[in-house]
């Protein structure tokens, strides 16, 4: 047990008054005001509301109830947005309990973070942690990649692939090529459009992980071909096919030589003249055009209805 002291209102209130307390503070921590009768703490130079919740749940570890009260009111006020209180910026009071949520191990919120992503939920809502902006969805997809529990959330993690402001594209293609290998090949033209220092860690974990002899059998023969026709009828990433390009050294170091021969492909594992793959991408470039026209659509609507949150 801890001896340091706790915060009255930590200790004093019950949980449902220690929920809106929590949510006025987190929204407002400089405020004089003193909900329910507890003023709000006075935080040291560079400390926040985080920080010092975070703090406040170690110190009562072994203290009979704390513990449970403060993971149930900060779980309450994620799952109710705050709403329990007059909060002026919600998405920081969220923002600052998931970061809770996460250091804290508070995993029984997964399937409110799944019902997020389900539901297209806070899709570019910001919140503040030291002079960063991050928006709500990457925080999700952090802790629910780090509690496993992404399962069937695939297309979920390939929408969100394609979503530049979310910023967690290099994170979904990460967990999609976990969860399915063959998705996240056809997916890595998306990953390319990424800065190089991003995608070429993505893609080199994940085809280290998946391990040359297997990225190239039969298994992935569909993910392969819908990524090269993505790649060779596009006059951009065409780039990417030169015989110098960041993207075949990448396929290289994880162990897979590549080269064009017309509209045929060829992949085979370093070492080995036999075992790879040969793809027409003639045959998938009609995917290609179509996966294009899907992303104007989807442009067309996001642009004509605003963002979802």
């Amino acid at each position: 047990m801890s001896d340091e002291p706790v915060h009255p209102a930590v200790s004093e209130l019950d949980e449902t008054e220690l929920a809106p307390w929590l949510a006025a503070f987190f929204d407002a921590p400089a405020s004089l005001a003193a909900p329910y009768g507890y003023r709000v703490p006075l935080l040291r130079a560079g400390e926040s509301p985080y920080t010092w919740l975070r703090d406040q749940f170690r110190r009562v570890q072994g203290r009979r109830g704390l513990p449970g009260k403060i993971r149930r009111s900060v779980v309450e006020v994620i799952r109710s947005t705050a709403a329990r209180g007059p909060v002026e910026a919600p998405q920081q009071v969220l923002g600052l309990l998931l970061e809770v949520a996460g250091s804290c191990g508070f995993s029984e919120i997964s399937e409110i973070l799944r019902g997020w992503v389900q539901n297209d939920f806070y899709r570019t809502e910001t919140y503040r942690l030291q002079r960063q902006e991050i928006t709500l969805r990457r925080i999700a997809w952090n802790l629910l990649i780090a509690w496993h529990k992404t399962e069937g959330l695939e297309d979920e993690l390939s929408r969100d692939l394609e979503r530049p402001d979310l910023d967690c594209e290099a994170l979904c293609f990460g967990e999609l090529g976990r969860l399915d290998s063959q998705q996240a090949i056809a997916r890595i033209p998306k990953l390319l459009e990424l800065p190089e220092p991003y995608w070429r860690e993505a893609l080199w974990n994940f085809l280290s992980t998946l391990g040359a002899e297997q990225a190239v059998t039969a298994n992935y023969r569909e993910g392969w071909g819908e990524c090269f026709a993505a790649i060779v009828w596009d006059t951009v990433r065409a780039d990417h096919l030169q015989e110098e390009s960041s993207f075949k050294e990448v396929l290289g170091e994880a162990g897979i030589r590549c080269w064009v021969e017309h509209t045929v492909v060829h992949l085979r594992v370093v070492g080995s003249g036999v075992k790879g793959l040969d793809l027409d991408v003639d045959l998938y470039r009609h995917r290609a055009s179509e996966e294009i026209a899907r992303q104007i659509n989807e442009a067309f609507r996001s642009d004509k209805t605003g963002p979802s949150s």
